[in-house]
């Protein structure tokens, strides 16, 4: 995608006349009425940049199944899940999705160009990959485009259609993108695959190391070519180090406990009297906290955070987070050291001031409270966390893209006191349902 946006002006131009034809109607009007002068109106003016980008290879999605609707599964006659396909790769705004689908909503005879309608299919890739004006909750982004491609997956019942999506996962090149391929490394069909996507990530972050991204590098050694298992065998003669850990397994509440009121009281506590509270804070985890489709689901309806049993001092977080749109009160957090907290909520709620996004240090007074920029996918959508501590200093990303750069986090339980050294991490919930995916914890000290 980046080759195809530097190309240049070429590019723009081209872009700009797609975004003209779907913003005015010329082009939605000319297919309702003839839909073979609507294809030809765009396919023409593409036909020229077509050849040039395929002899450049600067744009290869060309190449792959979306682009071939005139197939037995995608007859012209019904385009749709192909536009469909088109947009989850390309992390297509759904405005204009919606037009294309709708350009598309028409009876197209047999006797249609079909290049010309790949050529279009193409052209709406284009759009989505060169469209620069998308506001931050539209970005493109690894992590953006690695939830997409999990809702197509998902949805798929093609195994050449999965191999191609593993395959743009494995572009993400994200932590979590690594690990979503591992799931498939016992599917016979996918195991290739999911294998060369796996070492291809991990070998190519040295970031990633850790017994984890170890473990997975070997299962992929029977299923990779020789070049690549020379890297894994490589790595893996190198000194251990811990790296990425899970701390959620996808089936039960293994490594939380509940919560025992807040640091400044627990210090107060003799042993015997935190065991009890613990016991009865466990207790209450289990009826408000259940595992629901391999996801860390809050059930309840008051405040009560589930906490990591181990604690931590200076680390770095991966979380993906989905507030229910149906929630009254769409509200929850990641509290750092057992201190409130970065930030998530439905930003409609303009009454509370959520218009500001997720991702910031919202119990902050003196420092910086607030994200950079709003960058949350609309609600109901899964997002994703990198959380970064080192002593009192927290940075953040929200769906990769920067919401709080190096900003202190003050103590809210003691005001006068610095933030506490090492302490758990909760997972907070706030009287709505709310679920939790992919918490991989690192520690830097």
């Amino acid at each position: 995608m980046k080759e195809a946006v530097r190309l240049g002006s070429e590019v723009m131009s081209l872009r700009n006349g797609i975004i003209s034809h779907l913003s005015f109607g010329s082009m939605l009007t000319s297919c309702n009425t003839k839909p073979q002068r609507g294809v030809t109106m765009v396919a023409s003016r593409f036909n020229g940049w077509y050849i040039a980008a395929i002899k450049k290879r600067a744009f290869r999605y060309a190449t792959l199944n979306p682009c071939r609707v005139p197939t037995a599964r995608y007859p012209l006659t019904s385009s749709l899940p192909a536009i469909e396909m088109a947009g989850y790769h390309c992390q297509m705004p759904t405005a204009s999705l919606t037009k294309l689908k709708s350009i598309f909503n028409i009876s197209i005879s047999q006797s249609s160009s079909s290049t010309m309608i790949r050529k279009l299919l193409f052209a709406a890739f284009l759009l989505a990959a060169t469209t620069t004006s998308l506001s931050a909750q539209e970005a493109v982004t690894p992590e953006n485009r690695l939830i997409a491609l999990r809702h197509q997956l998902a949805e798929s019942v093609s195994v050449k259609e999965q191999r191609t999506i593993l395959q743009q996962m494995t572009s993400t090149g994200t932590f979590v993108a690594m690990t979503t391929l591992a799931q498939h490394l016992d599917n016979v069909e996918l195991q290739r695959t999911a294998a060369q996507g796996v070492a291809t990530i991990a070998l190519s972050h040295p970031d990633y190391d850790g017994y984890l991204t170890r473990h997975l590098l070997a299962r992929c050694l029977p299923y990779v070519g020789a070049r690549q298992q020379k890297d894994i065998i490589a790595q893996l003669g190198q000194t251990p180090v811990e790296g990425y850990v899970s701390h959620f397994n996808g089936i039960d509440l293994a490594g939380w406990k509940g919560l025992v009121e807040n640091p400044v009281a627990r210090e107060q506590m003799t042993p015997l009297q935190l065991a009890e509270k613990q016991v009865e804070a466990d207790e209450r985890m289990r009826e408000n906290w259940q595992v629901e489709n391999g996801l860390l689901t809050y059930v309840g309806t008051g405040y009560d955070n589930i906490c990591t049993v181990e604690q931590y001092g200076d680390f770095e977080m991966l979380v993906d987070w989905r507030l229910d749109p149906s929630g009254k009160e769409p509200d929850a957090g990641i509290y750092l050291r057992g201190t409130p907290q970065v930030q998530i909520w439905d930003i409609a709620r303009t009454d509370v001031g959520a218009q500001v996004g997720s991702g910031g240090l919202y119990n902050n007074q003196k420092n910086q409270s607030t994200p950079i920029t709003v960058a949350d996918n609309k609600l109901g959508e899964w997002n994703s966390f990198y959380i970064r501590m080192v002593g009192d200093r927290v940075t953040v990303r929200l769906n990769g893209i920067l919401v709080v750069d190096n900003v202190s986090l003050e103590n809210y339980w003691d005001r006068q006191r610095p933030i506490f050294p090492i302490e758990q991490i909760e997972l907070q919930a706030h009287g709505s349902k709310v679920y939790y995916r992919d918490i991989y914890i690192k520690r830097l000290n």
